[in-house]
């Protein structure tokens, strides 16, 4: 944990018996995932696995552990680099139609930011179906974490929101380049 390899959080709700492990090494789950067990002399593995079911997978991983070394930033393009808060995950209880949350950021000034972090090559398009799981996600939250504070959804993508009719939903944004700016 202190190199780095994992983190442990505690989930909202929860106490410290109930810590969850994640790995965070990107070259060991590259290697789990990709390599182990593979002829490594195999010719165009790498670019014949594009927009296969695990290399999306992998993809949206990825992102979502770049999301995690840069909560400071996430936070800042926020403006809420200067309010105390405190960063977790979240898993409903419910085993039939429960839900998981990828970042929330539980501030001192009364607002949950409940950040979903979705990679994609282009903008990120938010269709009937996702608004619907956006909306059961956030109903399951306030109920199950007894939420008595504001909620706001966060969306934190590669290319950003494509505006339309359930984007609406979304109160903010963080994109790819917000987490890399000095």
């Amino acid at each position: 944990e202190e190199s780095g390899v994992v983190r442990q959080y505690v989930p909202i709700g929860r106490k410290k018996r109930g810590a969850v492990y994640q790995l965070m090494d990107s070259f060991t789950i590259f290697h789990l995932t990709f390599m182990q067990g593979r002829s490594s002399s195999r010719r165009g593995f790498w670019l014949n696995s594009v927009g296969t079911p695990a290399r999306m997978a992998w993809e949206g991983l990825a992102f979502e552990r770049v999301c995690m070394w840069h909560q400071d930033e996430i936070k800042a393009a926020l403006g809420i680099a200067g309010v105390s808060s405190e960063i977790a995950s979240w898993r409903s209880e419910q085993r039939e139609h429960g839900a998981q949350i990828d970042l929330l950021i539980d501030r001192r000034d009364g607002v949950v930011n409940l950040c979903e972090i979705k990679f994609s090559m282009g903008q990120f398009e938010i269709k009937d179906s996702y608004e619907k799981t956006l909306r059961h996600k956030l109903g399951l939250f306030m109920d199950e974490a007894g939420a008595r504070k504001s909620v706001h959804l966060t969306l934190i993508t590669t290319c950003g929101v494509k505006r339309n009719k359930h984007s609406g939903i979304v109160q903010s944004e963080v994109t790819l380049n917000d987490l890399f700016r000095a």
